[in-house]
């Protein structure tokens, strides 16, 4: 006999709660994912309409499990009920419940590639974490490019970008909206070293590097359903498929964990924001958009470096305090040279280009043989040199 309607919910429910509170008896085990809609045959629309009831209860256990069946069964049509727990589930008090539920729901939006308000997925870049990666998810494919540059610019800025903000910068850099040159430029820093000697000799600095690693691991209450992880990575990887192309890749890749306590980590590596917005710059300068990122499309773009070296030789402080401004100025002529550039690629304009002063740190270096004997060296005040296109702006 073909069992259906509210008889096929029920059944559904028990194999799912299973005895009261078991969740809370010493060793209890996670149940396996019901299998009460495979062996019963039920049709999609019965399938849509118990995984709704779930989706409506008032335990947030229940809601996990059916935002679970909703995405592992594709069940496009329960998209506005997870729509809603999205929206209703962080104002929840009963944390961390609710907590487990509302990523299982997330989770399940992605599985259903569904189109996402954008202040919820606002609401996800500020939370952080694994909320921010599937905001970036779920928005690439789906919001406007002056979408996708409303959520970059609420990420939080960090020295070594996170894979969210490497996959939202990857495609601000391949659809171009308009604002995306000027918020990169807006972020640069420049740092000039000055070195002064007494001799024909020239010296510099090597460049710093360094890590930014993050770890922790997921505590799943007994009686909960898989754990499902949508993860970014720069790496390609078996399961692994392309989300952003650009100067870093990023990949996303699905896992699906039913053990209580599941691990996660990332290593972020060397690759800095400033290097970041560097070479989302020089993807500007690609003919064709997204096309592969090589060293010629460094070399052509010839974005200006964060790090400029000048060195002075000392003579007298007459003569020190000139050369010192000199340099500073060159630093602020190469960026004028590149909006200039970007002007002429149509992906800034001058209005834009007048509001843009470079943020330049200048350190000094005394590198004199014998500095006792030497006078030290004059503070050297400095100014802004003008921005030729605040003055056309005028």
């Amino acid at each position: 006999m073909r069992v259906t309607g509210p008889i096929l919910g029920l059944l559904l429910l028990l194999a799912i709660v299973g005895p009261a509170r078991a969740e809370d008896e010493p060793g209890a085990k996670a149940p396996a994912p019901p299998a009460a809609l495979e062996q019963l045959e039920a049709s999609d629309a019965e399938q849509v309409e118990i995984v709704r009831e779930l989706l409506g209860s008032s335990e947030p256990r229940l809601v996990a499990w059916g935002a679970y069946e909703a995405g592992r069964r594709t069940l496009v049509a329960l998209t506005p009920e997870l729509l809603r727990l999205a929206r209703e589930l962080p104002q929840a008090r009963d944390l961390p419940s609710s907590g487990h539920a509302l990523r299982t729901v997330r989770a399940a939006l992605v599985d259903l590639d569904a189109v996402v308000p954008q202040d919820l997925l606002s609401a996800m870049v500020r939370a952080g974490g694994f909320a921010e990666e599937t905001a970036a998810i779920l928005a690439i494919g789906h919001a406007t490019p002056q979408e996708l540059l409303a959520l970059f610019q609420l990420s939080e800025p960090r020295h070594a970008p996170g894979p969210a903000q490497l996959a939202l910068g990857n495609e601000l850099a391949r659809v171009r909206p308009a604002g995306f040159a000027l918020c990169m430029l807006l972020a640069l820093r420049f740092d000039l070293h000055v070195f002064v000697h007494d001799d024909e000799r020239r010296s510099g600095l090597g460049g710093a590097t360094g890590s930014v690693a993050g770890d922790g691991r997921l505590e799943v209450p007994a009686g909960w359903p898989p754990v499902v992880m949508h993860r970014l990575r720069t790496r390609p990887g078996r399961g692994a498929h392309v989300l952003a192309t650009g100067p870093r890749t990023v990949y996303v890749w699905r896992s699906e964990h039913t053990e209580r306590s599941v691990g996660f980590g990332s290593v972020l590596g060397s690759y800095t924001r400033q290097a970041a917005c560097r070479d989302w710059l020089a993807s500007l300068f690609e003919r064709v958009p997204g096309s592969a990122f090589t060293p010629d499309t460094v070399r052509v773009a010839n974005v200006p470096r964060e790090r400029n070296v000048a060195n002075v030789r000392w003579t007298t402080a007459e003569a020190y305090v000139p050369a010192l401004r000199l340099a500073y100025e060159r630093v602020h002529t190469r960026f004028h040279a590149f909006m200039g550039r970007l002007i002429e690629r149509g992906v800034l304009t001058r209005d834009e280009a007048a509001r843009v002063v470079p943020q330049v740190r200048v350190h000094v270096h005394d590198e004199r043989q014998d500095r006792s004997s030497r006078p030290a060296l004059p503070d050297v005040p400095f100014t802004t040199p003008k921005n030729p296109f605040a003055d056309e702006a005028r």
